[in-house]
């Protein structure tokens, strides 16, 4: 029997335990047009006009959601994996690639609604348009190691910059807010599309996976002249000193070992809550020398604009304080060490104590966190000044997969 699809084409009515069960069988993607509904390519290079009809393609050398500018909302999840056995993993990422794909078209996770059954969407981003879409996927150690190592026989597939992040003074890690065996990062100019996207993975994979832990993000909208540097809850503006594209090459895309991750990066994801009581109390010219820029302009307490670079040698008020974030994360003080930061506010309540629970999804893409993000984060967690108002309380590292080809899967450079 045939029914009617979200996207007003006809299609066989078949459900989401069918399409895991076909691909599961399969052993991988023939194409994506191989199924019902799922005809069609991605647009081509760039973008589609503005606001809710905005297209980012899929397809690609790399990832999307990694180098293009960050929109205003994102939801991050981890995932565990439940699958017993290499063929669930590999119908589950092959799933994911189909529901990902038709998501930043605009289109159902799902190809097809079938009345009789289960929606293979959710349905709330009926409606939405594709709003920027991007849907970004990586594989945290735990899915490489161990006994899920074992499981799926990936042991030997673990990259040696996918390392366990090592423990760092301050931290006050929560295991449901950190780790997992895959990430997913969902960006949108829409909150709800963001979050339609993770929740629809979640459906699209029941069986196979479960989400240990899930946060929404956002950025405010710079108007007029401002920069389009955000703000972060501190009221300074957070990302200003991030690689230029030449850079990408030497500081975001993964090496040639292992093979598989050519194309690839790695993800550093912490959630750092701020003590915004402790922070809102300080003087202004305290909180300006805490973080070595003036908060009005970004510009270094040096002089300058946000983009000069601040004077970090000489004494007295010719040179950054000596403990000022900017002077001690500065890739001068670090080896020349540099991260791409994508990090978005979250807001999630209050605190047992009765206070705000906020602060900075860090989002830092990089070629290998052995050389960047693990000794920047040292130096900061003794040196920062800023250390005093902020705590990690979420953390994770993951290998994120390269690009997908046309036809292709997720699945296809980590499983082959």
């Amino acid at each position: 029997m045939d029914g009617p699809t979200d996207d007003g084409t006809t299609a066989p009515q078949v459900s989401r335990r069918a399409v895991l069960g076909g691909l599961g069988a399969a052993g991988g993607l023939v194409g994506l047009g191989a199924l019902p509904g799922v005809a069609g390519a991605a647009p081509g290079a760039g973008s589609r006009s503005n606001g809710t009809a905005r297209v980012v393609p899929f397809h690609g050398r790399h990832q999307a959601g990694i180098t293009d500018p960050a929109p205003r909302h994102a939801t991050v999840a981890a995932f565990d994996v439940t699958a017993t056995d290499l063929a669930g993993l590999r119908s589950l990422l092959d799933a994911w690639t189909i529901a990902a794909e038709r998501m930043t078209r605009g289109l159902p996770a799902g190809p097809v609604l079938d009345v009789t059954r289960a929606p293979n969407d959710p349905g709330e981003a009926m409606g939405l348009g594709p709003s920027g879409l991007t849907i970004t996927v990586g594989v945290g150690p735990s899915l490489l190691s161990g006994a899920s190592g074992a499981r799926f026989g990936l042991s030997t597939r673990r990259p040696a910059p996918l390392a366990d992040l090592p423990a760092f003074e301050g931290d006050a890690l929560v295991d449901r807010w950190s780790d997992g065996d895959l990430i997913v990062q969902a960006c949108s100019d829409d909150a709800q599309v963001a979050f339609h996207a993770v929740h629809a993975l979640a459906v699209t994979g029941a069986g196979l996976v479960r989400v240990r832990w899930s946060i929404d993000g956002f950025l405010g909208t710079p108007r007029g002249t401002e920069s389009p540097t955000p703000r972060n809850l501190m009221g300074f503006k957070d990302g200003t000193v991030n690689p230029e594209p030449a850079q990408f090459d030497r500081v975001v895309w993964a090496g040639d070992e292992p093979r598989w991750m050519r194309g690839g990066s790695y993800l550093v994801v912490r959630r750092i809550r701020m003590d915004l009581a402790a922070w809102d109390a300080e003087t202004l010219d305290d909180q300006q020398e805490t973080i070595g820029r003036i908060r009005s302009t970004g510009a270094p307490l040096t002089g300058g604009t946000e983009s000069s670079a601040p004077i970090l040698r000489g004494r007295g008020s010719q040179a950054i304080p000596a403990g000022a974030h900017i002077r001690v994360a500065s890739p001068a003080a670090n080896g020349g060490a540099r991260l791409l930061r994508r990090g978005y506010n979250y807001s999630a309540g209050t605190t047992e104590a009765g206070d705000l629970d906020a602060g900075l999804l860090f989002l830092a893409y990089q070629r290998d966190p052995r050389e960047q993000f693990v000794p920047i984060q040292r130096r900061l967690a003794t040196a920062d000044a800023l250390r005093t108002y902020v705590t990690a309380v979420g953390s994770g590292v993951y290998a994120v997969l390269p690009g997908v080809r046309p036809g292709g899967s997720y699945a296809d450079p980590l499983l082959g």
